[in-house]
């Protein structure tokens, strides 16, 4: 740890931290879509979290397919629950065209940190869960929940399983990361970090690490797994990938129960 964030966390993070667990509020949970073309699984991983939630705010990045028709039918019949938004910039891919995104203004409206600022402002409880439009949540998210709900702690670092076209769990340096994913949304926001983003929260030292997969990962059921990739990256993400153990019955089960199929049905 250098100077600069030593001094940050003594004199900011760390006693925001310890004010928030000595001194917990309930903790009520806004989810956030942040969603581009998911028409196809979007119903689903919304459903899929609903019940441990308290708002869902799906924002819509010029979608092409049935993305924003879904979002809608979800918006009225959960009425008061979901809300959804629209941004119409288009957003610079993962990788080199983000960096040169970020070098010509780093208040552009095309950098993805500035899409997410935009979409989780529009949260407007305690926390804020990070979800996307191709996840669904398993047993284990829900168990998470309950038990984040009752800690003191501030941010919660999960992850999830990829999985492949043939039902096999995907081993990548993505799949194996954890993320803050939930997290106290006072003065936390996304910063751009080179060719991508990174969440920076002044709670990052109250956290925890769920150690079960809170969600399977529905990415690489898609025909273009990689369209938010600059080309320069895509290679480097299909080296990395490798095929595991198929996903247990239980999980199959669960993908069946929300209509989704290996592979999946075409848009």
């Amino acid at each position: 740890m250098d100077g600069r964030s030593f001094i940050r966390r003594i004199f900011i993070q760390l006693p925001l931290s310890l004010y928030c667990r000595a001194f917990p509020t309930q903790k009520t949970i806004s989810a956030v879509f942040r969603v581009k073309n998911e028409g196809l699984f979007l119903e689903a991983a919304v459903e899929s979290i609903l019940k441990s939630v308290d708002e869902v705010i799906i924002v819509d990045n010029q979608s092409t397919d049935l993305t924003l028709e879904v979002a809608k039918a979800l918006e009225a019949k959960h009425s008061g629950k979901i809300r959804v938004f629209s941004y119409d910039y288009s957003i610079a891919r993962v990788g080199e065209d983000n960096l040169k995104e970020f070098n010509k203004d780093p208040q552009s409206p095309h950098l993805l940190s500035n899409f997410s600022n935009f979409a989780f402002e529009k949260g407007t409880m305690d926390f804020l869960l990070r979800w996307d439009g191709d996840m669904i949540a398993t047993s284990a998210f829900h168990r998470m929940i309950e038990e984040f709900k009752r800690a003191k702690c501030q941010t919660v670092y999960m992850k999830g399983c990829d999985i492949s076209r043939n039902s096999r769990k995907i081993d990548s340096v993505g799949s194996r990361s954890f993320e803050p994913r939930l997290y106290r949304r006072q003065f936390s926001s996304y910063k751009n970090v080179r060719i991508h983003e990174a969440l920076h929260s002044p709670f990052e030292y109250s956290a925890i690490a769920f150690p079960d997969d809170t969600f399977i990962h529905l990415k690489f059921l898609k025909e273009d797994p990689f369209s938010n990739h600059s080309a320069e990256l895509i290679d480097v993400r299909k080296a990395e990938m490798t095929e595991l153990d198929e996903i247990s019955p239980a999980d199959k089960d669960l993908l069946t129960s929300y209509g989704i199929a290996i592979p999946p049905p075409q848009a």
